[in-house]
């Protein structure tokens, strides 16, 4: 019968030799499954290759995105839009380029709307492949599209559609002259994962309200109106008006909805950006028109001066 001591030869004179042997043999046994895990991750670690990449910021709406500027270089990039065309010394890509436009999208509520309008149908329909994307966080799409036969260069598009607020974001590759391949894919991913949103922007909402309202209906507006905060209501104007400013989208959207209810509004605007409404040009040959509460603050005495819309 075996006893401890056996189990255990603990008195045995060569346990010292033997626990050092099975001490030494854990430990290049630990050792080997360090090195292999060492190895796993170094072997699978790949460097960061968008951290030298070129940031391309927009104030006005609000992103930033970076793009390889040893391929691309920007052309008549405006604010808020991005236009990349072949760098002069680029030698690794061939007849690509990159767009990132920004489109207002106010009647559209999802991406999958923006698609069906008659405006975009025949396009996003003529798509060859289209799955789910997520681009900065938001569910989107990524589409593959062709030109049509009838064009003299073939173009192929790889977009990728997503809709934040009141604004759709199309950001595309597009491949001239051949067939979209693995490394455009790539490319175009590694594009994508660098774009992300760095704030916010606020809404307004005006509202004008019939000349009859009665004190009953203040006293409605002010309390369907007060889970949004302060809304400023000229009733002493003709017609009376309300102008709620810096709203969240989907609060102003809210608002919208509440307000539009009531039988005695008169008028009420789309949720508008504050951001496009201080840049909105007005005057000018064309004689353009400023939004309801806006007027035109004039660049010059002279005729037909232009100018930009300043709130009231």
């Amino acid at each position: 019968m075996m006893d401890i001591h056996q189990i255990f030869p603990l008195g045995n004179r060569n346990s010292s030799k033997i626990l050092l042997i099975v001490t030494g043999s854990v430990a290049v046994f630990l050792l080997g499954i360090g090195a292999f895990f060492l190895y796993k991750l170094s072997s699978s670690y790949t460097p960061d290759q968008t951290i030298s990449w070129k940031i391309f910021k927009s104030t006005k709406f609000f992103y930033e995105i970076k793009y390889p500027d040893e391929y691309f270089q920007e052309t008549n990039s405006i604010e808020g839009q991005l236009y990349l065309i072949p760098n002069e010394d680029n030698n690794k890509i061939e007849n690509v380029g990159f767009t990132l436009i920004p489109i207002s999208a106010l009647s559209e509520k999802t991406v999958e709307e923006f698609m069906e309008s008659s405006t975009n149908k025949d396009l996003y329909q003529s798509a060859k492949k289209k799955t789910r994307m997520t681009i900065a966080g938001i569910s989107g799409y990524k589409l593959i599209i062709a030109s049509p036969p009838s064009y003299e260069r073939k173009i192929e598009k790889i977009m990728g559609l997503i809709k934040k607020d009141d604004i759709i974001f199309a950001l595309t590759l597009d491949v001239v002259d051949r067939e979209i391949t693995k490394e455009d894919e790539d490319l175009f991913e590694n594009i994508l994962r660098t774009f992300t949103f760095t704030g916010n922007p606020t809404y307004d909402l005006y509202v004008t309200y019939s000349p009859a309202i009665t004190a009953d209906n203040e006293r409605e507006v002010k309390r369907l109106l007060a889970p949004f905060g302060i809304l400023t209501v000229k009733y002493e104007t003709n017609p009376p008006y309300g102008l709620f400013k810096n709203l969240p989208y989907e609060k102003c959207l809210d608002l919208h909805e509440t307000i539009s209810k009531l039988s005695y509004v008169d008028h009420i605007r789309e949720c508008v950006r504050e951001e496009s409404k201080r840049e909105q040009l007005c005057g000018g040959i064309a004689g353009l028109d400023c939004p309801t509460g806006y007027s035109c603050k004039l660049e010059g005495d002279y005729p037909d001066a232009g100018g930009k819309c300043i709130a009231n």
